[in-house]
């Protein structure tokens, strides 16, 4: 009987953790955004994801995104792979300035210094 208790339990813990994840958005490419507990992942699916990012958000052009961990932005691209560590206090895409080596350019602010990468 004791072990009845214990699966309908379990059930029911499962069942609230997979509740609470959250689907935020969808990535062109069929990747999703997704929150769990405050904190967000790029999943290919809506329910599991390594939660780590405080925040993430598109970029107008939807190439990048945007991530926030521990007061600091980064980028990834739609597949989660960083492109730019989580090291900067503020991060924006460099709209105004050509394209070097085929690559887009961000600006960046650290120590209260601005720069592009």
């Amino acid at each position: 009987m004791k072990k009845k208790y214990v699966i309908i339990i379990l059930f029911f813990l499962c069942l609230n953790a997979v509740s609470q994840t959250k689907l935020i958005d969808k990535v062109d490419n069929g990747k999703f955004i997704i929150e769990n507990n405050k904190k967000f992942a790029i999943s290919k699916d809506t329910i599991n994801g390594d939660f780590k990012f405080d925040t993430i958000c598109k970029s107008k052009r939807g190439d990048y995104l945007f991530t926030k961990e521990n007061n600091f932005w980064g980028v990834i691209n739609q597949d989660g792979k960083i492109i730019i560590p989580n090291f900067y206090q503020n991060i924006n895409t460099a709209c105004c300035y050509e394209k070097l080596n085929g690559k887009d350019n961000f600006i960046v602010k650290k120590d209260n210094k601005v720069g592009v990468l």
